[in-house]
């Protein structure tokens, strides 16, 4: 009898993948399906001038079905190393469970580790199976149903005047999903100081102040986000209350090679990347700039930085220690993130509660919330 949690959840999704695939086996050998799919051939047959373009209909839907199959390749890598974390060491992941303080988050891990593992498998189709929260064809509404007027993105009292149409996908997400809050339990309070560490355009920044936020350090260190960032600041006079900061947020100082990218996807540099899309960024540590810039106060951490998450955490622990703000950290990046982020963040605020949200339609976008105020 299995006795682990994570590992019985585990061999739930393995159980299912395979019915799912001996099903689909079974359809593709049965006498309907074959005599569908020679009616289909003996057409072809007849209407040999229309053949080109049946055959590239069919390719195209080849292609279709097997990249939503294939899915993103960091989803794949994070869903597929996720499933051997959990082979190899399931006990992490039961005792990660019983950490969270709420039925709710741990409902939310369940989720978030069923779908992980059949995105190994199914890749975007395994929503069908294991839906999280919202549908993608839902979230693809609420980005189109965005209030544009001449070309400027108005969302309640702000407009964002830097905004490419490619830069949309956050909105939705922050403004609609609320993704850094979770309601009573932990959430931005009047006047509270912000660190947004992974500020994009300032989709978040923005709505930390709608919240109330008095304050809000927006740290983005890609170049081409953070001149959006900054035109969005001036464009809405908020200069005394939102700060940008163009640093890379570390565990050391010194120079760090950067991929740029100009989304919500850029990252410290991979000697497997492309030099040209590299550039030396300087990075700083939470803690130094707290003393640097004289900070006297912090409530609430916001962090999405594509995988650095620990080392930011780790460069800022006086910090943390000190002030005891409330965070929200991805941990979706890297499959360990997920244990090791939690685990880390109890040995600095053991009296903290923890508490797990997914609001988006697949793989990406868990967020580990920390309260120990």
């Amino acid at each position: 009898m299995v006795q682990s949690y994570t590992l019985q959840i585990t061999l739930e999704v393995l159980e299912k993948m395979k019915d799912i695939y001996e099903n689909r086996y079974l359809k593709t050998i049965s006498s309907d399906y074959l005599i569908n799919e020679q009616n289909k051939i003996s057409m072809v047959d007849k209407v040999l001038d229309k053949w080109g373009l049946l055959r590239k209909k069919l390719a195209e839907n080849f292609i279709r079905n097997f990249e939503n199959i294939e899915g993103n390749y960091l989803g794949k890598s994070v869903c597929i190393g996720t499933l051997l974390l959990i082979l190899k060491d399931y006990e992490k992941f039961d005792n990660l469970y019983n950490l969270f303080s709420d039925q709710d988050s741990k409902i939310v891990f369940e989720k978030v580790i069923k779908y992980r593992l059949a995105y190994a498998f199914l890749g975007e189709y395994a929503y069908e199976f294991f839906p999280l929260n919202i549908s993608k064809t839902q979230y693809e509404k609420l980005i189109r149903n965005l209030n544009f007027q001449n070309n400027i993105l108005k969302i309640e009292n702000f407009s964002f005047f830097e905004c490419p149409k490619g830069y949309l996908f956050a909105f939705p997400m922050t403004w609609i999903l609320n993704h850094y809050e979770i309601k009573g339990k932990c959430e931005i309070s009047e006047d509270d100081y912000i660190f947004d560490i992974g500020a994009f355009i300032g989709d978040t920044s923005f709505w930390f102040l709608y919240k109330g936020a008095k304050k809000v350090y927006a740290f983005e260190p890609d170049p081409i986000n953070f001149s959006y960032l900054v035109k969005n600041i001036e464009f809405n006079k908020v200069e005394d209350k939102i700060f940008p900061v163009d640093k890379i947020l570390s565990n050391k100082e010194g120079k760090i090679p950067f991929i740029i990218t100009g989304s919500g996807c850029s990252m410290k540099g991979k000697n497997s990347i492309i030099k040209e899309s590299m550039k030396e960024i300087e990075s700083i540590t939470l803690d130094y700039f707290v003393e640097k810039e004289k900070i006297n106060k912090l409530d609430f951490i916001k962090m999405d930085v594509e995988g650095s998450e620990l080392e930011v955490i780790k460069g800022g622990l006086e910090t943390i220690k000190k002030f005891k703000p409330k965070m929200a950290i991805s941990v979706y990046h890297k499959p360990e993130d997920l244990i090791t982020i939690p685990t880390f963040i109890l040995n600095i605020l053991p009296e903290a509660k923890l508490f797990l949200s997914h609001k988006f339609y697949d793989w990406q976008e868990t967020v580990l919330f920390v309260n120990p105020r």
